[in-house]
């Protein structure tokens, strides 16, 4: 530690020497070359033409920070700014407009953290968007975006930590392992082998769950402890002899469970009590019953061995200020040394207090809901003294206006992108990020520089989807994940085998198809936030591994949207006036599952009241549902509506403008009442008009001719009768003087109130398994692509031919191939989505299409001849392989592909 704070200060002293060194430089030049005493020097003052830029950008800026030191909204200050950057926008460059202090001053004039002037600052936020997100300005915007960028360029000092000797290939040799019992813990046993072998990506927790039934005290030996010393914190409960020993596990740290068998008792017979796990199923959480140390050092539980060896052994941790190291692990190149760990038993305390998961705060403040987006978060460690941080802060106030502009306009015009948001990447900071999650050393001890984590959160927008996924990937989900995405991304894959599982723990479950929702919620309860890998096979169908577990999630989406379910909203609501969310089956015609074709949002209940029970159960396992996924690495089917994706990431300040992505029937109606509504405030407010002039006027407002009060209307939700707005809402007519209440009512139900139990179930789900404020660093659009993968895409016989790999007997120019590829081409958006589960397991292919296959789709012969006609196309899910016979005309191989997508639907029974 000191070593390490000599060296900071170190390389602060050296970055000061080169600073002072550079500017005696720069000050010689400008008097020698220019004539110019930088000491009494004023760029204001300066005549040169070269420096009329300069000088009046200082001027500007000046303006704009006495602005900012007053009340008021600084019109005239942006108009001039606006004026003077379309005049000379081929002449104004990053360093003047650093040089000059006008993103200083934007900032200042915009931004100020003061929220007793809050109401000052959204005037200001107003006036920006007035003058620069005009359509005659659009190239004056796009400049001043391209000047921030250069500005941040020039003055960013965010250091990437690279190590020279990156060594991956570790992680492909077992460690050598002597496992020794602490002479502390005399009553476990000594482990009975020697030497182990073990993986480098296995966890501590692995070692102590290898370790527990191999050394745990025998019966006898804890019945003789539990009567000497009852109550002992080292005494071990009866209940550890429900852990089941390691089936199989041959000492490298994966487990080798066979395949657990989940068989719910039949409907009317008597089970698990709720929220109980069925018998068979393994506990969530093990509780931790041995310590592992190396050395004097314990172990967090949480990390591999590699990381242990890197953190805590001084041959192969960091160079200490006396010798340097080589970088490396020659412990893991065979023949090595062997690492000693030693276990004792770990020490519960008596009582632990779970802390909740901190829920993000969801009432509306009265801050304005723009701010939300233009602020920079009070989270964010980028201090505001850093040179980049006024230039970073204006960068995120223009993202903010160019997507949200709407929320102080209202107006649906100003819904969307005003510019592309690409413009707002910076390919500087990008490639820095990216070198940076590319090193192997800082994956390995999970120890990311902090500017990583700001700028991701803080200001997504400046790093594209595909950078943000992938540091996504590597901080979300633990050392361990992140160490096989490395080595998965990194290395050459064997087509026969799935490089990111193979050395993660499996937990293997075979379940029923008819009861497949019913075990989900067993298997959630119990298994989602263990860090085995979850696989899923089915009852009396032959199909492992991959492509059953993918159709799991799949067919597990689908499930979720089941009418009898009563969880979400549907489009028929707005029009209906006797369905209820907790109404009888009988009145559901047609598919068994929800119509919500602009996504899922969950079924609204009264303000101030809960979903039942069984309903908030539901969305609770969904939460741990898609997070499992998202650990996992599986693609679900759930099409989230825009606002319950605004839920999940913590964006719930919503209005009117976002029910048109619920309902955009009943957005259209209560746009038109909010027209009104503003018409007769209008009247209320004409000091001209006689009592007699305002009450006419305002009893000719009428809706498609009718009056407000002839609509009976009341104030309970449309196509919720039962969910009453306000208390005897039911016995409260609308009329033209309380339509503004009823607007906000119904808006705020749908999308907040009446949502709040729902969501805070799913949240609470999804906390379970890890962070959803991780989900943060993506944009709405983006959820969506995280979660659910690409849903359609132009299939082109080019990408096809790059993508898939034809393979033992089959040439990229066989006549069957290019067939197979033509027809892939022709196909709609439901062929494609039932193609790819065909092949896959799963309805929707992930990120990049074809290309991000893994492993890639193969397609080889099945049989040929004249008897190649009648056979079917079948498939290996687990390898995405296609058997596809030599067909003898491209009809054919149309025909019997799409029959054999259809029929091959929802089982495993094909070889």
């Amino acid at each position: 530690g000191g070593a390490g704070a000599a060296g900071g200060a170190h390389d602060e002293r050296s970055q000061a020497e080169l600073r002072a060194f550079l500017s005696e430089i720069a000050t010689a030049i400008f008097k020698n070359r220019l004539g110019i005493d930088v000491d009494t020097y004023s760029s204001t003052q300066d005549t040169h033409p070269a420096m009329d830029t300069l000088r009046r950008l200082s001027g500007l800026a000046k303006q704009l920070a006495e602005a900012a030191a007053q009340a008021g909204d600084g019109q005239q200050c942006l108009q001039q700014v606006a004026e003077f950057l379309q005049d000379a926008a081929n002449a104004c460059s990053p360093f003047e407009m650093l040089s000059s202090g006008l993103l200083q001053a934007l900032y200042e004039f915009l931004l100020f953290t003061d929220d007793s002037r809050a109401a000052t600052r959204l005037q200001r936020i107003q006036a920006l968007c007035a003058k620069f997100f005009l359509d005659s300005r659009r190239d004056v915007l796009l400049h001043l975006i391209e000047n921030t960028h250069g500005a941040v360029n020039a003055v960013e000092q965010f250091q990437v930590v690279e190590h020279q000797d990156n060594n991956p290939a570790a992680l492909s040799t077992p460690i050598k392992l002597k496992l020794e019992r602490d002479p502390s813990s005399k009553g476990l046993k000594e482990h009975p082998a020697q030497i182990v072998l073990i993986e480098p990506l296995a966890s501590i927790r692995a070692v102590e769950s290898y370790l527990w039934p191999r050394v745990r005290p025998s019966k006898s030996d804890r019945r003789r402890r539990s009567r000497q010393s009852a109550g002992d914190d080292d005494s071990v409960s009866s209940d550890d002899d429900d852990e089941s020993a390691l089936a199989g596990d041959n000492g490298d740290g994966r487990r080798r469970q066979p395949c657990i068998d989940l068989r719910l008792p039949a409907p009317g017979e008597p089970g698990p009590a709720e929220g109980k796990r069925p018998s068979g199923l393994p506990k969530q959480l093990m509780r931790r019953k041995l310590v592992i140390s190396m050395g004097d050092q314990e172990l967090p539980s949480n990390i591999t061995i590699y990381q242990a060896t890197k953190a805590f052994t001084p041959v192969y941790g960091e160079a200490t200020a006396e010798e340097s190291v080589p970088m490396g692990f020659p412990i893991l190149h065979s023949p090595g040394p062997t690492l000693t760990l030693r276990y004792r038993l770990h020490k519960e305390p008596r009582e632990r207090s779970k802390s909740p998961v901190p829920q993000p705060d969801v009432r509306i403040t009265a801050e304005h809901a723009i701010e939300k987006h233009v602020l920079f978060p009070t989270s964010a460690k980028l201090k505001t003294s850093d040179q980049t941080y006024p230039a970073l802060c204006v960068l995120r106030a223009l993202y903010a206006l160019n997507n949200h502009r709407h929320l102080l306009s209202g107006e649906e015009n100003s819904v969307g992108e005003f510019v592309p948001n690409s413009v707002f990447v910076n390919n500087k900071l990008s490639s820095k990020l990216i070198r940076q999650v590319s090193d192997f050393e800082t994956i390995c001890q999970s120890k990311f520089p902090a500017w990583c984590h700001d700028l991701v959160t803080s200001c997504p927008f400046l790093i594209p989807f595909e950078a943000r996924r992938l540091y996504f990937s590597y901080t979300a989900f633990g050392s361990v994940r992140a160490l096989q995405k490395f080595k998965q991304d990194n290395q050459q894959q064997d087509e026969e085998d799935r490089g990111n599982e193979r050395q993660l723990s499996r937990l293997k479950i075979r379940i029923s198809r008819e009861r497949i929702l019913e075990s989900t919620i067993a298997i959630m309860s119990s298994c989602a936030s263990t860090q085995s890998v979850l696989e899923i096979e089915f009852f009396d169908e032959i199909g492992t591994g991959l492509g059953p577990t993918m159709e799991f999630y799949s067919t597990v989406s689908r499930e979720f949207q089941r009418r009898d379910l009563h969880m979400w909203s549907e489009a028929s609501h707005a029009k209906s006036t006797t369905t209820t969310t907790n109404g009888d089956d009988n009145n559901d015609e047609g598919t068994p599952y929800v119509d919500a074709p602009l996504g899922l949002l969950p079924a609204p209940v009264a303000p101030g009241t809960k979903a039942d029970a069984k309903c908030l159960r539901y969305f609770d396992t969904l939460g741990r549902f898609v997070a499992k996924a998202l650990v996992d690495n599986r693609m679900i089917d759930l099409p989230f509506s825009v606002p319950f994706q605004s839920w999940m990431l913590g964006e719930e300040a919503m209005g009117l403008n976002e029910l048109r992505y619920v309902n955009q029937e009943l957005w259209t109606t209560l746009r038109e009442f909010v027209e009104l509504c503003r018409k007769r405030t209008a009247l209320v407010n004409d000091k001209t008009l006689t009592d007699k002039e305002r009450q006419l006027g305002i009893a000719g407002l009428t809706y498609k001719g009718a009056s407000i009060e002839s609509l009976s209307l009341d104030f309970t939700l449309p196509g919720f009768p039962d969910v009453q707005l306000k208390p005897e809402g039911a016995d409260i007519t609308v009329t033209i003087d309380n339509l503004e209440e009823y607007v906000k009512l119904v808006v705020r139900t749908i999308l907040v109130e009446g949502i709040r139990s729902q969501m805070e179930a799913f949240r609470a789900g999804f906390n379970s398994v890890f962070p959803l404020d991780t989900m943060r660093i993506f944009s709405l659009h983006e959820v969506d692509r995280v979660l659910c993968g690409l849903r359609f895409s132009v299939w082109s016989f080019e990408d096809l031919t790059a993508a898939c790999k034809p393979d033992h007997g089959y040439q990229p120019d066989s006549m069957v191939v290019q067939w197979f590829y033509e027809t892939l081409g022709t196909f709609d958006r439901e062929e494609q989505r039932q193609f790819v589960s065909f092949v896959t397991g799963s309805p929707n292919l992930p990120v990049g299409g074809f290309q991000s296959l893994q492993p890639r789709l193969t397609i080889v012969p099945k049989s040929r001849g004249p008897s190649a006609d009648r056979e079917l196309p079948s498939v290996m899910t687990c390898q995405n392989y296609v058997k596809l016979p030599e067909y003898s005309s491209k009809a054919i191989l149309e025909k019997k592909l799409r029959l054999a997508m259809k029929e091959g639907q929802g089982s495993f029974l094909l070889s």
